[in-house]
């Protein structure tokens, strides 16, 4: 279980976000598909984070792609039908 604290407080990561994570680190490629509100940005943001302080270890390239715009359009048209 990767040990992740911030402000002594443990961050409790969901399976498929740890195994990203690790993978990340350990310098392999990476292909998360995860739905909307899973915590994607917490995967990116514990990545690059750890990177600064991984100044000698192999290049690695994080991609996200989301469909939040999606998200958004759908919420949008949900509540616009709730009001009209």
């Amino acid at each position: 279980m990767l040990n992740i604290q911030r402000e002594e407080k443990d961050i409790i990561l969901k399976e498929e976000q740890e195994k990203a994570v690790v993978e990340l680190l350990s310098g392999k490629d990476v292909l998360a598909i995860l739905p909307t509100g899973f915590g994607k940005s917490l995967i990116y943001t514990i990545f690059a984070l750890a990177s600064t302080d991984l100044r000698s270890a192999k290049m690695s390239v994080l991609v996200i792609s989301t469909a939040f715009y999606t998200f958004l359009a759908q919420t949008f048209d949900v509540l616009r039908k709730s009001t009209a």
